[in-house]
């Protein structure tokens, strides 16, 4: 029978409670005999792939160590005493940077170099150039102009019997930007006028007006009536590069006769173009009827390009007559669209009322520092167009806009919107005496 002796059992609890706590003094935990064995042959393999990896990375390094020894016998002695020269620092070092006259010499020498080598190549070139592959003409006349020795042979080609090669040599030239004028725009000039084949004038006529060879701008004039229209606009983008007055007729002629709406939208660039840099001078006398002519024209047109470029015309020159066509074009402040948020009537087209806000800014540059109501009107555009445009390029155009007049929101306080035109726009006299100007 089991022993119940109730004395005896408390003996067996406190023996047990003994080795525990004997157990605890000299260990803070108990472990296993089967986990000791695990750890410690985890221990054994572990120093065994140490000592493996020690030895390999050993044997990596005398390696490197061999092949630098290696690698440094090969080396002359002259070689590294200049590699650790002190010759290499401070001032001494100074001393190798080359001088202006140096550098030009180089230069000199690479262009020699590489006119020595377009030598060799120019028969394959100028072979290549004759070839009736269009790619293979391509790629001739763009490795000739890569050197300026190259351009001899591509203006010799301009007399080639071979209307194709005349073609590429032509391109070539006018595009590019490293050619001599001196060679390279009589001859052009000389094509532009008499070449039989219509695209090599094409291609002359730009090359002609950069180049500026004497005679340029009756050539160009003449050539912008020419009966092709391709010419005609070619003619048109080379008077472009001559920053003259004496190109405005020849511009205004194309933007009114013209049949091709691209030609009519290159002619107001040109205008444009030649506005923009007169921008902070008056009109001349002379030219004050036929620039607001061409404006007049420009903003009316049914080319959207064409009418921003007629704002900014009217801007850059500023022509206060146009101001009610331009406020008209940013729409009605007193009756803003709910569809597009602009001004009610605005210009459909949002380069245009940006120009227009553009125009406004250079006409009354200044003029709004104080509040007038004879102003009111064009800043309440101003400010309609800024706050409400959809689009955000008339957005910025207005608000730059608004500060070129030197408008203050502070000073001008809360505006009435007030009628910004009459029914019907005004130009010229009328619209100067409608504004009190």
């Amino acid at each position: 029978m089991p022993d119940k002796d109730p004395v005896k059992g408390q003996q067996s609890v406190q023996l047990f409670q003994e080795h525990a706590a004997r157990s605890t003094q000299s260990l803070p935990f108990r472990m296993a005999p089967g986990t000791l064995y695990a750890l410690g042959v985890f221990f054994l393999l572990a120093m065994v792939g140490l000592s493996i990896r020690v030895g390999n990375i050993r044997g990596e390094l005398e390696q490197q160590r061999v092949q630098n020894q290696e690698l440094e016998s090969e080396l002359p002695a002259e070689a590294i005493d200049h590699m650790f020269s002190p010759d290499d620092e401070g001032e001494d070092a100074q001393q190798d940077v080359p001088t202006e006259e140096e550098m030009a010499d180089l230069k000199q020498q690479w262009k020699d170099q590489q006119a020595r080598d377009l030598h060799e190549r120019a028969p394959r070139l100028v072979a290549m150039l004759r070839s009736g592959e269009l790619d293979k003409r391509t790629e001739a006349s763009l490795l000739l102009r890569e050197s300026e020795a190259g351009f001899t042979y591509l203006v010799e080609a301009l007399s080639s019997e071979d209307a194709q090669v005349r073609r590429a040599a032509a391109n070539a030239i006018s595009l590019s930007e490293n050619a001599a004028a001196d060679l390279v725009g009589p001859p052009l000039l000389e094509a532009l006028r008499s070449d039989p084949d219509p695209y090599v004038r094409e291609y002359a006529a730009t090359g002609v007006g950069r180049f500026m060879a004497p005679g340029t701008v009756d050539a160009l004039i003449e050539a912008s009536s020419d009966e092709n229209p391709d010419i005609r606009q070619a003619a048109l983008a080379g008077l472009m590069y001559i920053d003259d007055m004496i190109t405005f007729p020849a511009f205004a002629r194309a933007l009114e006769e013209d049949d091709k709406i691209i030609n009519r939208y290159v002619a107001a660039t040109g205008i444009t173009l030649l506005a923009y840099d007169r921008r902070r001078d008056p009109v001349p006398e002379e030219w004050a009827d036929a620039i607001s002519r061409a404006a007049g024209t420009m903003v009316k047109s049914l080319d959207e390009r064409v009418r921003a470029r007629g704002c900014q015309v009217a801007g850059y020159f500023r022509i206060r007559s146009f101001t009610s066509r331009l406020v008209s074009t940013l729409g009605d402040p007193a009756d803003v669209d709910e569809m597009t948020g602009a001004g009610g009537g605005a210009d459909p087209s949002w380069e245009a009322r940006a120009r227009a806000a553009e125009a406004l800014g250079y006409l009354y540059e200044g003029q709004a520092a104080d509040r007038s109501d004879a102003l009111a009107h064009l800043i309440n555009a101003l400010v309609v167009a800024e706050s409400f445009d959809p689009e955000p390029a008339v957005r910025w155009k207005a608000s730059e806009a608004l500060t070129r007049t030197g408008y203050d929101p502070n000073d001008w306080g809360k505006l009435e919107m007030l009628q910004t035109s009459p029914d019907e726009v005004l130009e010229g006299r009328e619209a100067a005496e409608f504004h009190g100007l």
